[in-house]
């Protein structure tokens, strides 16, 4: 397992989710590929102070995937990633293509330095 794959197994493990409060700040959902309508760009908007708790900067390129319970995986990428879209003073926007079609209504957030997982409800 990798140290990134640890990390974030660990932050899973002691998330406890029942006792996380739904985000109204949050919001993931994709929408058809201009260019390849079978493919998906999902958007990621959240609160720019749960970007700045996880340590992340505007430089950064991160590892964004969607692991077996449809929860979205942010992590710094060390080769490869994505730049976020936009960086502004209360909110972060990244755009994602590997996710595929994932719409989620409502969004609960864990977070550790360098790493952030957001678990939803399915629309």
């Amino acid at each position: 397992m990798s140290p990134s794959a640890a990390k974030t197994a660990e932050l899973l493990t002691r998330a406890n989710w029942g006792e996380k409060e739904w985000s109204r700040h949050i919001s993931v959902y994709s929408q058809p590929d201009q260019s390849s309508p079978k493919k998906f760009s999902t958007v990621i908007q959240l609160e720019r102070k749960e970007w700045d708790k996880s340590g992340f900067k505007p430089e950064d390129r991160l590892k964004i995937e969607r692991n077996e319970d449809d929860e979205v995986v942010i992590t710094r990428a060390t080769s490869g990633g994505v730049k976020a879209k936009k960086v502004g003073d209360t909110t972060v926007v990244i755009h994602a293509k590997t996710l595929g079609n994932l719409n989620l209504k409502q969004v609960k957030l864990a977070a550790d330095e360098d790493t952030m997982v957001l678990r939803g409800s399915a629309i």
